[in-house]
Parts: C-alpha cells; sequence; structure tokens
C-alpha cells in the first residue's frame, strides 16, 4: 500500500445510508470550517444546519447518502473532509481537491494482479477493511464564502437538485458530489507532467486510457509516452464497455458553427466549449448577427493585447452587442472575464478565437453567473469573419450526429496540449454535452446527478446498485487491457 495523505486527528459522524455505509470524518479544527459556530445563513440555503459549520457539514452529509446508496460496499467507507483555503481569485480558482489516501495491490480477490486500486475499491473486492483507516480525503474552498470569485459571493449549501440557489451562490452539493468520485477511484494516480506512476505499480486506470493515435494503452507505454498523451487530445479515450455503452443516453451531437455572409460563402464550423457558461438546447439555437469586440484599449505586454481581446469595459462599440454574437481575441483576461464583459453588453453569445494557428482554444473556468453560451473557433475563422462587412455574418449553432466528447465511438478524456494540474487526464472531456459530473469544471446546474460516472466506476469493479437508462450499443473498437 502506498499513502498520499497524512491523517490527522478526527471527529466521526455517522450518516446512516441504506447500502454501503459512508462516514465523513470532518478533520477541521475547533471553530473552523465544518465547525464554525457562527449562526447558520439562511441567504446560503436552509438545510437543517443551525451553525455555519452544521449547514456546511449538512452538505457532505446529503453527499455521503446519495454514494452510499449507489454504491455495494461491506466495508464502511470513511472521508476526511475539511474546509480549507485553497488557491482563488478572480482570474483561476479551485473549488476542492480529493483523492484516495491509498492505493492497494495484490490483496485477496484483487481482479488483476500487480495492479494498484483505490483503497475504498479495494475494501470492496476483498470484503474486508485492508487499511483500518480513513479510505478518501477531501478539501473544499472555503475562500469561496469570502467571495474570491467574481460574481459568486459564497456557497450554495441548498440541498433540493431542483433549486441550484441564486446565480451569485455555487452551489456546494455536486462539487462534494465530484470530489467524493475521485476518491472512490476517479482518477489516473499518475503524473501528467511526467507520466509516472504516484505508486511503485501500474494503476488500474492505465488498463482503461487509450491513445488511438499512438495505439496503445497507458499501461503498454513508457512514462514518457503516457506524458505526451496526457497532452495529446482528441485522441486519448475511455475503453470500458459500460461508459461507451450509455453515451447516446447521455450525450448530444457535436457542436457546430453555421456561418452566413462571409467571403466564400456558407461555412460549418468546429467548436470547442467552455467549461462555464450557458448551454445550447440540442436543436440548435438561433442565428444572431455576429459583431467583433472594440473594448478601446490595446494593453501593454507581451505579448501585447489588442482592441479586439475584450477585456477592457465598457467596449466602445458595446451598443451593437445588444441580442447579438460578440467576437473576440484570445489573451490578456481570462475567458470568464471576456465572457462576463460581454454578457454584460448584451450579447447572446461569445465566439473567442484562437490567438496560435490549431483547434480552436480550450476554455477552462468557473464562473456561475455566466448564463451565455462561450465558443472558441480557430484564428484562421476569426480572421475571416472579422474581414466580413460589418453587420453582414450571422452564427447559428447546431449538432451533427457525431456525439459530443467522443472520438470514433468512445469517450474522450481531459487531455489539454497544456498540462491542467489536478484536471488533465483524470476528466471527462469538457466538450461533453450536457455537462456531466466528471468534468474539469462543475457546472453549478448539476444537482445530485452522478451521470456516467456510476458507469466509469462499474467498468472499474465496483457493484453499482443505482439503476440507470438502458445500455446500447458500443462502437468504441478498443477495449480495456485484461
Amino acid at each position: 500500500m502506498a499513502r498520499f495523505y497524512l491523517l490527522l486527528a478526527a471527529m466521526l459522524v455517522a450518516t446512516p445510508v441504506p447500502a454501503a455505509e459512508m462516514v465523513i470524518v470532518n478533520t477541521n479544527a475547533g471553530g473552523a470550517g465544518l465547525n464554525d459556530p457562527s449562526p447558520a445563513r439562511p441567504e446560503a440555503g436552509v438545510n437543517g444546519g443551525t451553525t455555519l459549520g452544521a449547514q456546511r457539514l449538512r452538505v457532505l452529509q446529503r453527499a455521503a447518502e446519495i454514494w452510499a446508496a449507489a454504491l455495494d460496499s461491506p466495508v464502511p467507507i470513511r472521508i476526511e473532509a475539511r474546509m480549507v483555503e485553497l488557491p482563488c481569485s478572480p482570474a483561476s480558482n479551485i473549488l476542492g481537491q480529493g483523492g484516495p489516501l491509498y492505493m492497494a495491490w495484490n490483496f485477496s480477490n484483487a481482479p488483476r494482479r500487480d495492479t494498484a486500486y483505490p483503497i475504498a475499491l479495494a475494501n470492496a473486492l476483498a470484503r474486508r477493511d485492508l487499511d483500518n483507516g480513513a479510505d478518501i480525503r477531501i478539501d473544499l474552498n472555503i475562500s469561496v464564502d469570502n467571495g474570491c470569485m467574481d460574481g459568486t459571493v459564497g456557497w450554495w449549501y441548498g440541498l433540493d437538485p431542483a433549486d441550484p440557489g441564486p446565480a451569485d451562490r455555487y452551489p456546494l452539493l455536486p462539487v462534494v458530489l465530484h470530489e467524493i468520485a475521485h476518491g472512490l477511484g476517479f482518477l489516473s494516480s499518475v503524473n501528467p507532467g511526467t507520466g509516472e506512476y504516484y505508486v511503485s505499480m501500474p494503476t488500474l486506470w492505465s488498463n482503461y486510457l487509450y491513445d488511438q493515435q499512438a495505439g496503445k494503452h497507458w499501461r503498454n507505454m513508457t512514462a514518457a509516452e503516457r506524458a505526451a498523451s496526457a497532452r495529446n487530445d482528441p485522441y486519448l479515450v475511455w475503453t470500458g464497455d459500460n461508459v461507451n455503452r450509455q453515451l447516446s443516453n447521455w450525450l448530444l451531437g457535436i457542436l457546430r458553427l453555421d456561418i452566413e455572409g462571409v467571403r466564400g460563402g456558407e461555412r460549418r464550423l468546429s467548436v470547442a466549449t467552455a467549461e462555464f457558461g450557458g448551454s445550447i438546447p440540442s436543436s440548435g439555437g438561433p442565428a444572431a448577427a455576429v459583431v467583433t469586440v472594440n473594448d478601446g484599449i490595446a494593453a501593454a505586454g507581451d505579448p501585447p493585447g489588442t482592441f479586439t481581446d475584450g477585456c477592457e469595459y465598457p467596449f466602445l462599440n458595446g451598443n451593437r452587442l445588444q441580442g447579438r454574437i460578440a467576437l473576440v481575441d484570445r489573451g490578456s483576461c481570462t475567458f470568464v472575464e471576456k465572457a462576463r464583459n460581454a454578457q454584460e453588453q448584451g450579447a447572446v453569445a461569445l465566439l473567442v478565437a484562437n490567438n496560435v494557428e490549431g483547434t480552436p482554444p480550450t476554455m477552462g473556468g468557473v464562473a456561475s453567473d455566466i448564463t451565455i453560451p462561450v465558443l472558441g473557433i480557430t484564428r484562421e475563422e476569426g480572421a475571416r469573419l472579422k474581414r466580413s462587412p460589418a453587420g453582414v455574418a450571422s452564427a447559428q449553432p447546431s449538432r451533427d450526429e457525431t456525439l459530443s466528447g467522443t472520438r470514433a465511438g468512445c469517450m474522450r478524456m481531459y487531455a489539454p496540449a497544456s498540462i491542467s494540474s489536478g484536471s488533465s487526464v483524470t476528466h471527462f472531456h469538457s466538450e461533453a454535452t450536457p455537462s456531466l459530473l466528471m468534468e474539469p469544471g462543475v457546472s453549478p446546474g448539476l444537482g445530485d446527478q452522478l451521470d456516467m460516472t456510476l458507469d466509469l466506476l462499474r467498468d472499474l469493479g465496483w457493484v453499482i446498485r443505482a439503476g440507470g437508462p438502458p445500455a446500447t450499443a458500443n462502437d468504441c473498437a478498443q477495449r480495456p487491457l485484461p
């Protein structure tokens, strides 16, 4: 076994559940985080907690109940949890982080030899407690309650999945569900920058990850090959049968953008979708004129900014954006800032043109107040739109038959060209539509949804009690290693 985190002195809080038993282990010090004695904040969601700490803890207990009802394990699953300060600013933030405390291998009943399993799964398979301690560790960002994110005043502690709270509060429940899933095994346990395993044994995850361009599973790669594959979008895919037999039940077709009024005639563009912002309905969206933003300032720097990066507000031509699609260039500020500025000026959607050659930009970020769709296009197509006569070009989102977030019938995993620490490889691809629980950014509207997260855990070996849609055909040509 190998341990990922140091154990802390803990107070156990039992959670009664009908299937597996999950126990929240509160590791906050007295008076802090989950033990904060301040009066509950009703404006942050009434859930039965009479103090702020109890209000927070009630969300964790509800998440534990949801997961426990979905799983079968004869061994209690203990989750160390606390609320602490994590990096958070208007430019970037971490809502939470989580993972297993141990990995175990070559235990009794292990389906694969010389393969590292997350300890909660190893306990369930072995039918006994192999570590006699906590199994999962999650940290949640208390700084969100201090308004560290633009447009967000704090967490939402409500428990009703149909009520995600006001736009200026971020729901905690789906974030806790997400982090517990990492602890149950939804993670690679591989350093994506170096390709090295964090433990001295190949991980279970590496039997399922496959690079369609390299033609190899991660387990059969060298560390250098894994490091390269971690950046090899769109070729990194999941080969598990349960996930790939559910794709059509959860995903819509790939989003495209139909463009009219540009030189060269009508065009259909491939686009990237941001990890935040509003969604496009399955039937597509209405056509609207495309207006290139002029923010009036070309900011200094290396590289310098442009008048069209959308980073300065208000825009000089903001009066032209009402009911139209704003076009900006990538760079000089965050994608969230660009989207918020365009939304404030009345735009119905935002197009972000890449500032380098190649594919549309991968756009990360968290912003519960952004309600307009945010789409990325290539540098070439952005330049083509800018050259069109003012007010002539129009765009209309549409969907084709290929399912979003997939390639050749396989579920894609998140593998952007630049490694995203804590996100690369250990999530479903952010282009999956509608949003899934285990994308890099947790959508505020997910509620208590577990979606294909259950199917991936079933691929790994968990016995899942919760039902789901009937399985469909698996069109992925690759299968996991035995």
